[in-house]
This record gives structure tokens, sequence and C-alpha cells, in this order.
């Protein structure tokens, strides 16, 4: 099976990132830790944490097999080359992050991912709404977040029972 995956695979000898790819931190609702991949086309993709570190050992300059051994060392469980390169073909090359492979032979076309056809201007780049809204965060907390909405219920109830009298303010 291992040969099989191996022969079909289409991923680098030295597989990278294509340039302008980041990854940053995405503060979310969600359990887990999870990442955003920022394009240069102005897309992004949240992720996990495992293909973040994936991901970031995208640089060029190791092989598969090496990329599977620090995986393996990092998540505390076997990772294989085959797995390597099983997720590199089906979760980074459909959405077109790696770097075009320059050996690659000339009757395999590299795959070309077009972004989807948008309606309407960008009003903030991403990496400016970032940076503005990661000081917001903290109001997404249980412990603010909470209180926060009480008052609004209190103070939404006070001007509608104001409303209500009829009597001018």
């Amino acid at each position: 099976m291992g040969a099989i995956l191996t022969a079909m695979s289409r991923s680098p000898a030295l597989p990278r990132l294509r340039s302008g790819v980041s990854v940053v931190p995405f503060s979310s609702s969600a359990k887990e830790e999870t990442y955003l991949v920022l394009l240069p086309n102005g897309r992004s993709l949240q992720t996990t944490r495992e293909l973040h570190e994936l991901i970031r050992h995208l640089d060029g300059s190791r092989r598969v097999e090496e990329i599977a051994s620090l995986l393996s060392d990092i998540w505390g469980c076997s990772v294989r080359p085959e797995d390597v390169e099983r997720w590199i073909d089906r979760t980074i090359a459909p959405h077109d992050l790696l770097a075009p492979d320059d050996d690659q032979p000339p009757d395999v076309p590299a795959y070309t991912a077009k972004a989807p056809p948008t309606r309407g201007i960008l009003l903030i780049p991403g990496d400016l709404a970032l940076h503005l809204s990661r000081p917001l965060r903290v109001l997404f907390h249980p412990l603010l977040s909470l209180p926060l909405l009480w008052t609004a219920v209190i103070c939404h109830s006070l001007i509608h029972l104001d409303l209500q009298s009829g009597t001018p303010g």
C-alpha cells in the first residue's frame, strides 16, 4: 500500500510552501488550538495544530522522511512518510500552498487553484483586521462576556420601559 501511495504521490521531493504564505494563531471558540493560513491572494484557511506542525516543516530543506520523523517526535506517535505524502496531497496541494517543483516532469501539470469569484471590495486587509481584533478577544471570555450580556439586557429593558411609559425623558 505504501508503494502505491508513493507512486501516486504528487508531492515534491523537498516540499516547501509557496512564498507569501504565512500561518498565525487564531483565537476562536474551538476547544482545540487553531491557526489561520494566510495566502498571498487574500484568502485564509483555518487549520488545526497538527496541520500547522506539518506546514511549519515544509521549508524545502527536509525530505518527507525527515518530516515524518520530526512529527513522530513532536506528536509522540508513529508517523510514516506515506502519511505525510498523503496529507500533503490531500490537504496542502489542493489549496495551492506548495511552491512549484522545478524538477517536475513536463507531462504532469502543476495544480493551480483559482480563488472563488467574489463580489465586493476589500475593506480591511486580513493582517490589519487580525492586528486590530486581537485585543478584543478578551471580550469573549465567559467571565467578562456574561456580565456584558446582562448589562446589555438591563439597559435594553430600561429603554423599552421608558419608551412604553410615554413620558418624555
